[in-house]
């Protein structure tokens, strides 16, 4: 009799183990959570490098322009002033 009993008791301990209780269901909730931030988070962290190379490369370039348009314009003014050596 107390072996039936003995029996019982540790099966259902062992079947309330199966079963998620409420902080269980909780904490995965959590931590489901916490990694849907970090993968947006990475997301978003490689977006705001992919502009920030954009806006370097913009830069740049557009650097490159300003430089060229200040040096043709040089030219210009020293050949129209008519200056022998007109590379600036």
């Amino acid at each position: 009799m107390y072996k039936f009993i003995l029996a019982l008791l540790v099966a259902g301990l062992l079947s309330g183990c199966e079963k998620e209780g409420p902080m269980e269901k909780a904490g995965e909730k959590i931590d489901n959570v916490v990694e849907q931030m970090q993968d947006n988070g990475e997301s978003l962290s490689d977006k705001i490098q992919d502009s920030g190379e954009s806006l370097g490369d913009a830069l740049d370039e557009a650097g490159t322009d300003i430089g060229n348009t200040l040096e043709d314009t040089c030219e210009e003014i020293k050949q129209q002033a008519g200056a022998v050596d007109t590379d600036c």
